[in-house]
């Protein structure tokens, strides 16, 4: 079992709050059959069964600080064990210790997606269904730094309208972290010279001489007028902050693809790494590896959805 799903299965739950009466008349949902005494209401044995009617239940929040992401995180989840879930349009804002990172509506699609919960989380979770709901951040979380989410009620709902989701008003309901003493902080993609592209793709010579005279912000900098985006084209940039301490030595940047330039692709220090988009179906990676050159992790940082 992955680390994730470990930590998942130590989360804390929160709950959710009920529509009146008069705000719906629709039919109760279905909730789907789990067998041996557990299910949407009951997930676990030795916590309290709760009326799907009257609640949206259980949700796990990931990542957390008791359940910290690993080395880098550009997605904050949500997992329920229901099915019968829907977005609605309240609001998530992740803040840091100076304010507001970043804010969206559940009903942008271009940053909030539900999703049936993979076989393999399933599998760590040891439910028998449910759906994840994946905010996306346009810059990723930085290593080691304090986070906290806040959320209006009505983020998401039961299907047939009869409870929504209560809001998340305090500042230690939901704490993100990413820990570790090496991976990668503040990722992020920038729109650059996509009319320079040709037929999708561009040359290595033209990608290294992007990178030598461009001039967008770094992921760090974040100056206004840069545009992120969060499905990268040929001509865009990717910019990130590589961070080496504990047993990381070195790190190297791979792109199976080619679709990704990247020069240097071996580091021994700490710094900001550069890339530029070479064509649109974006597929690359970062190994990280200690003194004897043994991997220590590998982050796959593909952007083919």
């Amino acid at each position: 079992m992955n680390k994730k799903l470990i930590a998942l299965l130590l989360a804390g739950m929160m709950m959710a709050a009920p529509v009146s009466a008069a705000e719906s008349g629709a039919e109760a949902a279905a909730v789907p059959e789990w067998g041996e005494g557990k299910g949407p209401a009951h997930p676990y044995t030795g916590v309290p069964e709760v009326d799907l009617d009257k609640t949206m239940g259980y949700v796990m929040l990931y990542p957390r600080v008791k359940m910290p992401a690993e080395h880098f995180c550009d997605i904050l989840e949500m997992y329920l064990p229901r099915e019968d879930v829907v977005l609605g349009d309240g609001k998530l804002t992740l803040y840091d210790k100076d304010g507001e990172v970043f804010s969206t509506s559940f009903s942008d699609a271009d940053y909030v997606k539900i999703r049936d919960i993979s076989n393999e989380e399933l599998t760590g979770l040891m439910w028998g269904g449910g759906v994840c709901i994946d905010v996306y951040l346009p810059v990723s979380l930085r290593l080691n730094d304090e986070y906290y989410v806040q959320m209006e009620k009505g983020c998401f709902s039961a299907s047939d309208g009869k409870v929504v989701s209560l809001p998340i008003e305090t500042k230690d309901a939901w704490q993100p972290l990413v820990t570790g003493d090496f991976g990668i902080s503040s990722l992020a993609y920038t729109v650059g010279n996509r009319n320079s592209a040709d037929a999708g793709t561009i040359s290595a010579a033209e990608a290294a001489a992007a990178v030598e005279t461009g001039t967008e912000s770094g992921a760090s900098e974040a100056a206004a007028s840069v545009e992120y985006t969060r499905q990268p084209k040929t001509g865009d940039r990717i910019r990130f902050d590589l961070t080496l301490g504990g047993d990381a030595a070195s790190a190297i940047v791979f792109s199976d693809n080619g679709s990704v330039y990247f020069d240097p692709v071996e580091f021994t220090e700490s710094c900001t790494v550069t890339g530029y988009v070479m064509q649109d179906d974006v597929s690359w990676g970062i190994e990280f590896v200690n003194k004897d050159g043994d991997i220590l992790d590998i982050l796959d940082m593909s952007k083919l959805d």
